[in-house]
């Protein structure tokens, strides 16, 4: 026998409420009546997987989870969503000539999709690339020839992209170059995170972090020269995380956290390789839920 659960599946502790109210008055009338004996029916000792059916708690059913979820829980009674499906079919796509490369992407949907780096092709070079769902569109942002390295897409009219030194933003109209050295902030900057244009990060060169609030640019101390590579936060922007590496020796890499408003070392080595307990340069960092993720 069979049943289905549906989504997360919570284990009952076999107690029946329905007979709460019932349960003072009946072992009154069996001491009265002297009698030991329960008539309920004992349910079903279940291997895992199995608990005792709705119908009749004697007998053991396969607890059955519906499509994209699965067993889970220490006796497999639970539903859990399956993280990731392993049917995939890939298409792969080429975007310009030899030579050129992509360090980014943004997926809003399978019919809006951003990439950027640069691009060369027989008819001249491009720096940014959207996906429509039926063709590449090639896109020159802000100027063509302008090597791009990150985009933070957040809706079709607050976009962020980075060269390899300043932030430029597109507001539906126009895109606009930040250039941080004119507003006294002597850094280089890279890549982006944020939950919204009123709460991002800018990361790059010899440590460098940048904040923006949606009205100025503010430097930060990141504690660290080491050159900052990636970073990432959770959805609500309360855990913001950055990792760096630099080839330079002793070839440093660090991996930072923000807490309360301050950057704060959580890992560091020289050398790329494992060592020691270390597990080396970390390459990139993100975050699913509760968990941050880094890659060595």
């Amino acid at each position: 026998m069979k049943y289905k659960y549906s989504g997360f599946k919570i284990k009952g502790s076999g107690f029946n409420p329905a007979v709460i109210g019932l349960g003072l008055l009946y072992a009154l009338i069996l001491l009265s009546a002297g009698c030991k004996c329960s008539t309920d029916p004992k349910p079903a000792d279940c291997d895992a997987g199995f608990l005792p059916c709705e119908d009749d708690v004697t007998t053991c059913c396969e607890v059955v989870c519906e499509e994209l979820y699965h067993n889970c829980g220490e006796m497999l009674t639970n539903c859990c969503l399956d993280t990731t499906s392993h049917q995939f079919s890939f298409v792969v796509d080429t975007i310009g000539n030899y030579g050129s490369y992509l360090n980014d992407v943004a997926i809003v949907d399978e019919n809006n999709i951003w990439v950027v780096g640069n691009i060369e092709t027989d008819s001249g070079e491009y720096n940014a690339a959207r996906w429509n769902g039926t063709d590449w569109e090639l896109m020159g942002i802000y100027s063509n020839t302008l090597d791009l390295y990150s985009i933070r897409y957040i809706s079709e009219y607050d976009i962020w992209v980075t060269d390899n030194s300043f932030p430029i933003h597109w507001d539906g109209i126009e895109w606009t170059l930040y250039h941080l050295q004119n507003m006294g902030i002597h850094v280089s900057v890279n890549q982006i995170w944020g939950t919204s244009s009123s709460d991002l990060y800018f990361v790059g060169l010899n440590g460098s972090i940048v904040h923006y609030d949606g009205s100025s640019f503010v430097q930060m101390e990141s504690g660290t020269e080491v050159d900052l590579k990636d970073i990432a936060g959770t959805p609500d922007g309360e855990h913001v995380f950055a990792i760096g590496y630099d080839p330079t020796i002793p070839a440093p890499s660090v991996a930072l956290e923000l807490v309360n408003g301050v950057w704060e070392i959580r890992y560091y080595t020289e050398g790329s390789l494992p060592v020691n307990g270390n597990q080396g340069w970390i390459w990139g960092v993100g975050v699913y839920e509760d968990t941050v993720y880094y890659s060595t």
